[in-house]
């Protein structure tokens, strides 16, 4: 039966893993006496995993190549993307040692990470950098595990006690499972979206107005001028509702969406329940959709952050469409009135700027709220949050339409 020490250690790789995405196989802690021929002093267990595939635009990748083999990897070394990507790497291979740092320290012994050393000696013989370069990226890779570790601490504990009641091993299922049901409790960091923020842009807006188009260009240019990540090198502009369901397919990489398109008014009153997709003049006959046809046809929105920049605001049947019960978006930025130019750019330059800083490993629901507070004022006090998982509760407030009760946070400017 492995002791708590070693099953710490071990924990906190794998919890670090499971959350980086990282597909985790197993975890075996050997027997005194019986350890493997590559295993170093003071090494007694090993967390099996591949690395999380990608593809960068600057030609680098992580490919599996298949169970029983190494990772294949390549990496640009001027590219910010392939840079954050190591620095995860790292910071999954010492986040065995921080967790002991943290949980017990009494025990804690460097000298129990020498495998670890040599695994990040190996990746750094692939990313090929200055010393001064790689040092600050072994700097910056401890405190992204110590900061997860103390996050993820419930996770961490309920991981180590499976592995200490194991019979030297466990395997994938169970390892998600326990990751799973530890973080799901209220207390714990249920509300992350996983990843460095990473945004991808969809002007559905059919640039009605002769301006959606130049507006979304220049947000997608601020964000590549201040490296934060995109997953597409362009504002993605779909003419159709066909063309907006085709992007799904392209299976982009991201963990925000900005979307811009255009609520259509109800002739019965000012609730814009549809979407306008082009312009009604346009030879295209999909004008409108609902905002349940544009959930259906949107990319992947699970643990994602969604920020609307829609003109007429929107209705309760965004947030049923894309909040409620959890099934879709984690947490939603919307207006409940019309943002026009200026208020768009100043504030989502401002929003995705705080955010991208405050959010080094993961987007938390209560930072996206707090980060709006702060901002509010640049859109004139029109953006509100939408969300079922903030810590502070949801308030029971209705939008300006007078619909929509439980689901949304008011926020006010100061």
């Amino acid at each position: 039966m492995p002791d708590a020490y070693e099953s710490c250690h071990e924990a906190g790789h794998g919890v670090f893993r499971v959350l980086n995405g990282d597909i985790v196989d197993s975890i075996v802690i050997h027997k005194p006496g019986k350890l493997p021929v590559w295993a170093l002093p003071g090494e007694r267990g090993i967390v099996k995993y591949h690395f999380k595939p990608t593809e960068c635009e600057c030609g680098g990748y992580v490919r599996c190549e298949g169970e029983d083999r190494p990772d294949t990897l390549s990496f640009g070394k001027e590219c910010p993307r392939c840079r954050e990507y190591v620095r995860n790497m790292v910071a999954g291979m010492v986040a065995g040692e921080e967790a002991t740092k943290r949980l017990r320290p009494a025990e804690h012994n460097p000298y129990d990470s020498q495998y670890d050393a040599d695994s990040i000696d190996a990746v750094f013989s692939i990313y090929a950098v200055p010393s001064d370069e790689r040092t600050a990226i072994e700097a910056e890779a401890h405190k992204r595990a110590a900061h997860l570790i103390e996050r993820e601490e419930a996770a961490v504990r309920a991981l180590q006690a499976a592995i200490e009641s194991s019979s030297e091993r466990v395997e994938r299922q169970e390892i998600e499972a326990v990751i799973s049901r530890a973080r799901t409790k209220p207390d714990c960091a249920v509300r992350a979206i996983p990843g460095e923020m990473r945004v991808l842009t969809i002007d559905l807006s059919g640039n009605v107005k002769d301006f959606e188009y130049e507006m979304s260009r220049q947000l997608h240019s601020f964000l590549r001028r201040n490296e934060i990540a995109v997953a597409h090198p362009a504002p993605l502009m779909p003419k159709t509702l066909r063309e907006f369901g085709e992007i799904a397919e392209m299976q982009c990489d991201f963990n925000t969406l900005l979307l811009v398109t255009h609520g259509k008014p109800d002739a019965g009153g000012p609730t814009p329940s549809h979407v306008q997709v082009t312009e009604e003049l346009s030879e295209v006959t999909d004008v409108f959709a609902n905002w349940y046809e544009v959930a259906a046809l949107a990319p992947p929105l699970e643990d994602k952050l969604l920020c609307l920049v829609v003109c007429s605001g929107m209705c309760s049947d965004m947030k049923e469409a894309l909040v409620a019960d959890g099934r879709f978006a984690k947490v939603v930025v919307a207006p409940i009135s019309d943002l026009n130019y200026l208020e768009t750019l100043l504030f989502y330059q401002s929003f995705f700027l705080a955010l991208h800083a405050a959010s080094q490993h993961s987007i938390d629901t209560d930072v996206v709220l707090e980060t709006v507070d702060k901002y509010n004022s640049k859109a004139n006090g029109k953006m509100r949050v939408f969300s079922e998982l903030l810590r502070s509760g949801s308030t029971s407030e209705s939008l300006d339409t007078g619909v929509g009760q439980g689901l949304s946070r008011i926020l006010d400017s100061e």
